[in-house]
């Protein structure tokens, strides 16, 4: 925001009064420059400004320097919300991956009674069934009972495992 007529062969401190006094030290690295030749670029906050620059600094000769600011105080402003947002996301995902982890342990272990209870099941239906082949059963009953025992609750079980089998798989 400056212009070139009004700062080019100036001081520092009479292009910006009080600058000696900010913490960003930016006179010091200029020193260097003017004394070393060294080039320099940095980023610094001016807390007389309350701003962050980009500062690149040259010697074009001994005890003189040339130097270019850039305000990128907006550039560091996203890129510290970035930052924050990102942070507020990790926090979130955890959350969400610990509230998924003890949802999904707590759906499982119904899953696992079913399953077991289906399986005890099966084993009280063939234990049934082993009876009732002994037993001399009226044709009528015998048929109704064989058409239970070995379709309808086979069948009904075999959904049920499978039911389970894909909520397993989902979770």
């Amino acid at each position: 925001g400056l212009k070139r007529e009004n700062i080019t062969g100036r001081r520092v401190t009479e292009i910006i009064p009080g600058i000696e006094k900010d913490p960003a030290e930016w006179i010091v690295q200029y020193g260097k420059v003017a004394l070393t030749g060294r080039n320099i670029i940095f980023n610094n906050y001016s807390e007389l400004m309350k701003k962050w620059f980009s500062v690149s600094a040259s010697s074009p000769e001994k005890y003189y320097f040339i130097t270019v600011i850039e305000d990128i105080s907006q550039q560091k402003i996203f890129e510290n919300e970035t930052i924050k947002l990102n942070t507020e996301l990790t926090l979130k995902n955890r959350e969400l991956e610990q509230i998924l982890f003890a949802t999904s342990h707590d759906l499982k272990t119904p899953l696992v009674n079913i399953h077991g209870f289906t399986k005890e099941m099966e084993y009280s239906l063939n234990e049934l069934f082993a009876v009732l082949k002994n037993e001399r059963l009226p044709e009528d009953i015998s048929k109704k009972i064989s058409g239970i025992i070995n379709e309808d609750i086979p069948e009904s079980m075999k959904f049920i495992q499978t039911s389970v089998g894909k909520m397993n798989g989902l979770l």
